[in-house]
């Protein structure tokens, strides 16, 4: 499975002076090693807009380009939230009381209806994606990252019962 490095992560790995035994630094090492590590647009970005120096600007933009570029657009945010609300639509005694549901709401109710196992963690997965827009401190990038592991399970798991509840 692929991982998107987070922001914070890549700034800790990249910040002089850091040990190197730091478990985020030693598991984004293995992610790298094992060809694991993609990139999306906007995290590569922020990496780069803190290096003022051209000729390490240019250095670091070459060795990030061997990290593939997973391409997502608004359009892909939309169909992730579309999906798991039209299937709550599709079991609803009425499917206009989910369109005013709101994120909680939503996964709430598909917690009671057993489509996802742990509605608090992803409530944490959100409140930590949250945290980590525009932040580069390095606590923070270890609170988001203790958390993180869980999230591909999780992710999985919605996906399969997703696929399972619909296949025709």
């Amino acid at each position: 499975m692929k991982v998107i490095v987070d922001t914070c992560v890549w700034s800790m790995a990249l910040r002089r002076g850091v040990p190197s035994a730091i478990p985020e630094l030693a598991e984004l090492r293995q992610l790298v090693d094992e060809a694991r590590v993609q990139m999306v647009g906007a995290i590569r970005q922020e990496i780069l807009s803190g290096i003022r120096v051209r000729s390490q600007f240019e250095a670091l933009r070459d060795r990030l380009r061997g990290f593939p570029d997973l391409r997502l657009d608004g359009e892909d945010y939309e169909l992730a939230w579309k999906m798991l609300k039209r299937q709550l639509e599709r079991e609803a005694a009425s499917p206009v009381e989910v369109d005013g549901y709101s994120f909680r709401q939503l996964f709430r109710v598909a917690g009671e209806r057993g489509i996802v196992d742990d509605v608090e963690a992803w409530f944490e997965y959100r409140k930590k994606r949250n945290l980590t827009t525009n932040s580069y401190n390095e606590e923070t990038a270890r609170r988001v990252f203790a958390v993180i592991g869980s999230f591909p399970r999780d992710a999985g798991g919605l996906l399969a019962w997703l696929e399972a509840r619909n296949a025709d």
